[in-house]
């Protein structure tokens, strides 16, 4: 019992030495006006009971040098005080700094933002114009549904065979495409190269594909099996494609504009396609197959 008293006295004793030292810490001069008091009445306790004058002096001389040692607890308590200060200050300052940096960081994503948007909207205008000149044009007749198939026509009315080699399938294609449609494939792929390779978008790439949703919400299903076949012998259109979901509102499923061979899905990613991708790879058999298996 005395021992758990003991042992409870002894942690207050600790609790309370603590706080009265952390008060002086803040206010040294308190510490100093206390050790002063102390060792002034020690000092005159000890004159008074002196019994010689050598023991007078003696005390006289321990008393000042008692108060330089409490002068310099007290000076260095208070360069510490000052040093806590200075920390404090510092910190703030650097609190404030990174504040103002933020801040110049938000301004300035804000205004490649905005200078983006004027671009991409510029951008988006003249592709609207391009877009509804194609439409209008009689040459958008030389893409023609047969089947459920994307059968392609040249000018001159001449229908390909579907079954001729991939690559001389789309050269043929390409070369022989109205110039209205070779404007739009052109067109598109600038303003999908304006958006990727963007300041605005250096840090959060992710925020770009509101403006290729913006971009790709005026294309029917012909333009999207245009863009379809005129990227498929492009590397860096197939990448772009893959990366940015550029072919996920191409309708798969549809009767009219799809791919003239259901493999000719495999040039690209699972990814560069919506949600008929599955659908559409179920339907005509190709899960596990790849690009491979059909260009042997």
């Amino acid at each position: 019992m005395n021992n758990a008293c003991t042992s409870r006295w002894c942690r207050r004793s600790r609790i309370i030495i603590k706080r009265q030292w952390r008060r002086f810490e803040k206010h040294p001069m308190q510490l100093f006006w206390w050790l002063t008091g102390i060792i002034t009445a020690i000092f005159i306790l000890c004159i008074i009971f002196a019994k010689s004058s050598e023991t007078a002096y003696t005390a006289f001389g321990s008393y000042f040098t008692a108060l330089a040692f409490v002068g310099v607890i007290v000076t260095v308590l208070l360069q510490r005080a000052e040093l806590q200060e200075q920390r404090k200050e510092l910190r703030a300052q650097r609190i404030e700094l990174e504040g103002q940096k933020r801040e110049l960081e938000i301004q300035n994503c804000t205004a490649q933002l905005q200078r983006f948007e004027n671009g991409f909207f510029h951008l988006l205008d003249n592709f609207k114009t391009i877009l509804e000149e194609s439409r209008n044009s009689h040459l958008m007749m030389s893409f023609k549904p047969s089947q459920g198939l994307l059968t392609p026509y040249t000018i001159i009315e001449k229908e390909y065979d579907i079954n001729e080699d991939i690559q001389t399938f789309i050269a043929t294609l390409f070369i022989n495409l109205p110039i209205s449609l070779k404007k739009l494939v052109r067109t598109y792929y600038a303003i999908i190269d304006f958006i990727y390779t963007h300041d605005a978008f250096k840090n959060t790439k992710y925020d770009y594909s509101k403006y290729i949703s913006i971009l790709n919400i005026y294309l029917e299903n012909i333009e999207y099996a245009i863009l379809f076949y005129t990227s498929i012998l492009d590397n860096k259109k197939i990448k772009l494609a893959n990366e940015l979901h550029l072919f996920s509102h191409y309708a798969l499923l549809e009767d009219r504009y799809i791919p003239v061979r259901p493999e000719h899905v495999l040039f690209f990613s699972p990814q560069a396609f919506g949600e008929d991708y599955e659908e559409y790879i179920r339907r005509h058999g190709l899960q596990g197959k790849t690009l491979e298996d059909f260009l042997q």
